[in-house]
């Protein structure tokens, strides 16, 4: 077997030894969500066996593994050039078919002209600009889309023009952006001067 053969073998082999966890995973969800959670010792059984129902699920993708906190995908979000290879991946890219069959109508639904989404850490670049691609395609109710995070302040400082993510977002909140974010909402509301947003990175002309 080459070395990913074996790699791919490992996890299924893994998923077999594992085949008792799904029918207890019901019940492990009604616990995380019950006071009897913060006991040491149903907590860490508990944990144990969610994160055995995500190691299963995470053994038939040979690209992603799921953690609690984090889907880990096949693409370096170091590389700008593996994010838009993400955003056009739609047989791999696992945000995909849930915005599809969620989120999108959610949004049309209510009707939402504006959006703001949160990237704390770069693990959620991937699935936050899927779901920006996805409203600007497809969803013409919205008219502006911001990014704001602890993650996205970190990527604009190394911005010294036009970033190629313009292409799905609007703006970008630097910083805190409870302030910025109520100016720019105001701003778009009436004339639309975006230099007296706080902390607002935009595009306006090639600059």
């Amino acid at each position: 077997l080459t070395a990913e053969q074996q790699k791919t073998y490992r996890k299924l082999a893994r998923a077999v030894a594992l085949q008792d966890i799904p029918r207890l995973l019901e019940n492990a969800k009604k616990t995380i969500r019950s006071q009897c959670y913060f006991e040491a010792e149903t907590a860490k059984e508990t944990n144990q066996i969610l994160s055995c129902g995500l190691e299963i699920i995470s053994a038939a993708s040979n690209c992603h593994k799921l953690h609690f906190n984090q889907i880990k995908l096949k693409y370096p979000v170091t590389s700008t050039r593996s994010v838009l290879w993400a955003l056009a991946d739609t047989e791999s890219n696992p945000f995909m078919d849930y915005y599809h069959a969620r989120l999108l109508p959610l949004i049309r639904e209510r009707g939402y002209d504006f959006v703001g989404i949160s990237v704390s850490g770069n693990s959620q670049l991937v699935s936050a600009l899927t779901l920006a691609k996805l409203i600007k395609e497809q969803v013409p109710s919205v008219k502006h889309l911001t990014f704001g995070g602890n993650f996205i302040t970190r990527i604009l400082n190394n911005w010294s023009r036009p970033h190629v993510f313009f292409n799905y977002v609007d703006t970008f909140i630097r910083y805190e952006g409870e302030c910025g974010l109520l100016a720019l909402i105001q701003q778009l509301r009436s004339v639309g001067n975006f230099s007296t947003v706080p902390g607002l990175v935009f595009v306006e002309g090639n600059e």
